[in-house]
């Protein structure tokens, strides 16, 4: 089976990736410097109560954008070969087969291609038609 391979983002990307991380740091001492002259004087501990939650706030971003600097680059995954099928596995606990069986249809799965048509298997082998209104025949 072939799957994604991750490989390091172009370096262009990476340059413009730090260069935003770079003004938002810069736009934030801008900001946060002017913060700290603008305290109300009558509610000091209020003001470095909002302070720290914007401090709190900043850090949040700055962590978020550093990981997003290093995210790699990822090529498409190819098509699947025509003729692959999945099984679906539903685990139940105590739940009677019909009502199991009404929520099942191969409609919610999305697959696309083709329906099982005739239900699914039950682990005991028993046969579960698949209730969809719109399957067609």
């Amino acid at each position: 089976m072939n799957a994604s391979v991750d490989r390091p983002a172009p370096a262009s990307l990476v340059a413009v990736r730090y260069g935003l991380l770079l003004i938002s740091c810069a736009a934030a001492l801008y900001y946060f410097q002017w913060r700290i002259g603008v305290f109300n004087p009558a509610y000091p501990a209020y003001s470095w109560i909002v302070f720290a939650a914007e401090l709190i706030g900043f850090a949040r971003t700055f962590l978020f954008l550093l990981v997003a600097v290093r995210v790699p680059h990822r090529d498409e995954v190819p098509a699947a070969p025509p003729g692959l099928t999945v099984d679906v596995f539903i685990p139940t606990v105590d739940e009677p087969i019909d009502g199991v069986s009404d929520r099942i249809s191969a409609r919610d799965l999305d697959l696309g291609r083709r329906s099982t048509r005739g239900g699914a298997r039950s682990c005991r082998g028993n046969r579960l038609p698949l209730c969809s209104p719109h399957r067609t025949q």
